[in-house]
């Protein structure tokens, strides 16, 4: 059974005309460009040395492992969260929640106690 009524018969007022308009004139405006991605300190070193570096240039950022894995460039996002959960268990970094990673802060060296006698 067809229906009487079409669905698309009313049209909400939403502002768009009803017919076809010919465009008299556009307006562009220019954004400013995005800050800059940090650049890695030094193309050497091991893979575990570039991402530690790269999350204590910016210690308060959290880092998307996607984000990591294509400044590095040379592995696949899935190798990039086992290194990262491995990194992340060893202590050299933190997982503040699924898929963001930040710097470990750094840690005072433990205070010495005096001897007394």
């Amino acid at each position: 059974m067809k229906s009487p009524i079409s669905r698309y018969a009313e049209r909400k007022l939403d502002d768009r005309p009803d017919n076809s308009r010919g465009v008299t004139s556009v307006t562009i405006t220019l954004l400013p460009p995005p800050p800059p991605e940090p650049a890695l300190p030094t193309t050497t070193g091991s893979r575990m040395t570039r991402v530690l570096a790269l999350l204590q240039a910016e210690p308060e950022r959290q880092w998307r492992a996607r984000e990591i894995a294509e400044i590095l460039g040379d592995v696949t996002l899935v190798a990039t969260y086992r290194q990262l959960a491995r990194w992340t268990e060893r202590g050299l970094m933190k997982r503040v929640r699924t898929g963001r990673y930040a710097a470990t802060p750094p840690t005072a060296p433990p205070l010495h106690h005096k001897r007394t006698r």
